[in-house]
């Protein structure tokens, strides 16, 4: 038999409660039963949405601009959108570069067992690409050729 609040076998007691008339079993070892007699544990179900984290309160102080753009990601959560923010900078995302394109182009071509001269050559040709294309122009020249 398991402890319904830590699902440890130590020393687990089965007991019943009754709450408004209504009998509730419940199972607990002797730890989640000492922590229960001296206040420590409450087992009786919670309102609301389940706790996420410690809660502090900040101020913050930006333009009018800045507050509408906030409401309109935010979609009526400020505090979801600012908790996303501080994650998305805890943990970013792996650098793009071009030098990264480059790598997987020349993996891809030395895979496919291209030529050094042919290679060379476009390598030199995507770098001059890097020079006059923006991310969203390339991006959308291949999104508009299906891909490929």
């Amino acid at each position: 038999m398991l402890c319904m609040n830590c699902d440890s076998d130590n020393d687990v007691t089965e007991f019943e409660r009754d709450k408004a008339g209504k009998k509730e079993v419940w199972r607990l070892c002797v730890g989640c039963r000492y922590r229960l007699a001296i206040g420590e544990l409450n087992l009786e179900p919670r309102m609301g949405r389940p706790p996420i984290g410690e809660s502090q309160k900040v101020s913050i102080t930006m333009p009018p601009s800045s507050w509408k753009h906030v409401d309109r990601e935010a979609d009526g959560n400020r505090s979801e959108y600012f908790r996303k923010l501080v994650e998305r900078d805890m943990w970013p995302a792996p650098r793009w570069s071009n030098e990264a394109c480059l790598g997987y182009v020349l993996s891809a071509t030395r895979h496919m067992g291209y030529p050094s001269d042919q290679i060379e050559e476009l390598m030199d040709a995507l770098q001059h690409e890097f020079d006059i294309k923006t991310v969203t122009e390339a991006e959308r020249l291949f999104k508009g050729n299906g891909g490929v």
